[in-house]
């Protein structure tokens, strides 16, 4: 499906990397700093929509990816700064 399904595609899965119960929206396929082609995703479940990420292995399977960035931002929380000390 992640190979083949056109940006705006919708899957219901069952069971995903993504959780249980989820709708997942596919969006445009890029090629990645990596030189893997990768997808960003959005995974909804029970009301919540998440982005997520998949990248294309060497054998032309997928796999879920940690998502650092998204629009240009970090996608992660970040800890506050302390100047240094710990």
């Amino acid at each position: 499906m992640l190979s083949d399904a056109p940006s705006g595609s919708v899957a219901r899965l069952d069971h995903s990397p993504w959780g249980r119960d989820v709708t997942l929206v596919l969006h445009e396929p890029y090629h990645a700093a990596s030189g893997r082609i990768c997808r960003g995703i959005t995974a909804e479940s029970e009301g919540l929509h998440r982005p997520a990420l998949a990248c294309q292995r060497r054998d032309g399977s997928w796999e879920p990816v940690r998502l650092l960035h998204q629009g240009g931002r970090p996608a992660l929380g970040s800890l506050p700064f302390d100047g240094g000390h710990q």
